[in-house]
C-alpha cells in the first residue's frame, strides 16, 4: 500500500490519471470496466498473480500496455513477463524518475500502436470497422460469451440495390449510398455494439450481451434509421433498404461458424422479399 501511494503521487505529478487496485483481481475488474493506456503490475499479489492478470488482460480489446514492477529480478522471470506480452519489466528497488520515464515511453508506444491498429481495422470508405476487425472481435466476444454464459448476437445486413444505383447514376451515387447506410447503422447501434463493413454492400454488427428480444428492437431501429438517411442519386433523393439476418448465441448456434451460418440463412430468406429503394 505504501509503495502504491508513492507511485500514484509520482505518476499524477507527471500528468497521468491514475487508478489503483489492491490486488490482481481488483486490477482485472477495473481494467474490464474502463479502458487504460498503461498498467503497472506487480507479480506477487494475493488472489491473482501478475502473470495471470497479464494472460487475462490480453483478451481485452484494446489491451493496455503492461509494465511489470517486481522484486523478482531473475532472468527467467523477466523473460516470462516480456514473452507473455509485457512491454517493460522493472525490478525493485527502482528509481522513481526512471519508472515515470518508462511509463511515459509505454504510453507513447500504446498511442502509436493504437493509431496504427485503428488505421488497419477501419474501412476507408465508411469509417466503420473492416472485415479484419469484425472477425477478430466476433471470435473474442464469442469466447467471452461462452465463458461467462452470456448471450451474443450477430447481425448481417446487405444493402439492396447498390449495383442498380451504380449502373443508373454512377459510382459517386453508390458511394453516397454506402455513406448513408453506414451513418444509419451507426445511429441505430448502441455504444457497446460493433458495426462493420465486411464487403462491397455487406455489413455486420457484433452485439455483446444481446438476446433475441433485444435484436428485434435493433431491427426496428435499423429500418427506421435507414429510412431517415437519404442520399442524392442524380436528381433523385433516395433512401436505401437492406436485408437483415440475425442469429443469437447460444439459442441459434453453439459456435462461431454456426452463428455465421444462421445469420446468413436468415439474411438470404429476407433478401428474397425486400424492396430495393425508397424515393422521396
Amino acid at each position: 500500500e505504501d509503495l502504491r501511494r508513492i507511485l500514484v503521487t509520482r505518476l499524477r505529478g507527471a500528468g497521468f490519471d491514475v487508478v489503483e487496485a489492491a490486488d490482481g483481481y481488483g486490477a482485472l475488474q477495473r481494467i474490464r470496466a474502463e479502458p487504460f493506456d498503461v498498467v503497472v503490475l506487480d507479480i506477487m499479489m494475493p488472489r491473482l498473480d501478475g502473470y495471470s492478470v497479464l494472460e487475462r488482460i490480453r483478451e481485452e480489446e484494446p489491451a493496455p500496455a503492461i509494465l511489470f514492477l517486481s522484486a523478482r529480478g531473475k532472468l527467467e522471470d523477466r523473460v516470462r513477463g516480456l514473452s507473455g506480452g509485457a512491454v517493460d519489466y522493472v525490478t525493485k528497488p527502482f528509481h522513481a524518475a526512471e519508472l515515470v520515464a518508462r511509463v511515459e515511453a509505454a504510453a507513447r508506444r500504446k498511442r502509436e500502436l493504437e493509431e496504427a491498429r485503428i488505421a488497419m481495422d477501419t474501412d476507408a470508405m465508411t469509417g466503420l470497422a473492416n472485415r479484419r476487425r469484425f472477425e477478430r472481435s466476433l471470435t473474442a466476444e464469442l469466447t467471452r460469451a461462452s465463458r461467462y454464459g452470456r448471450p451474443l448476437a450477430l447481425v448481417y445486413l446487405d444493402v439492396n440495390g447498390l449495383k442498380e444505383v451504380n449502373d443508373t447514376w454512377g459510382h459517386e451515387a453508390g458511394d453516397a449510398m454506402l455513406h448513408a447506410v453506414s451513418h444509419a447503422i451507426q445511429d441505430a447501434c448502441r455504444e457497446t455494439d460493433l458495426p462493420c463493413r465486411i464487403g462491397g454492400d455487406e455489413f455486420a454488427i457484433v452485439l455483446p450481451e444481446t438476446d433475441r428480444e433485444q435484436t428485434e428492437y435493433l431491427r426496428e431501429r435499423l429500418c427506421e434509421s435507414l429510412a431517415n438517411h437519404s442520399f442524392e442519386a442524380g436528381e433523385s433523393t433516395l433512401a436505401a433498404t437492406a436485408s437483415i439476418g440475425v442469429a443469437v448465441f447460444p439459442e441459434d448456434a453453439a459456435d462461431e461458424n454456426g452463428l455465421r451460418r444462421a445469420a446468413d440463412a436468415e439474411l438470404y430468406r429476407e433478401k428474397k422479399t425486400d424492396r430495393l429503394l425508397r424515393g422521396r
